[in-house]
């Protein structure tokens, strides 16, 4: 994995893409947000997802993620950071 990831939520605005869905597709973290999702806000459940990210990022010695998000509901999960 890189040592920068950089988490955007800029759903089909700047990008023709859905990029929650793409971010936890491509980090296998499809099953888990699946099973999240149902039991709390959306905002809750990337707050949950950004914390087993970087609990990877500190197995794997990286440190450093970037969240940029596209509204209000994207203050939760930056607390995480």
């Amino acid at each position: 994995m890189a040592e920068i990831m950089i988490v955007f939520d800029f759903d089909k605005t700047i990008i023709e893409v859905d990029s929650d869905n793409w971010v936890v597709d491509e980090l296998q973290a499809t099953d888990l947000f699946n099973q999240l999702l149902p039991t709390m806000p959306w905002n809750s459940v990337m707050g949950m997802i950004i914390e087993r990210i970087q609990a990877s990022f500190s197995k794997e010695g990286n440190k450093r993620m970037i969240y940029l998000g596209d509204g209000i509901g994207d203050f939760c999960p930056s607390l995480k950071l």
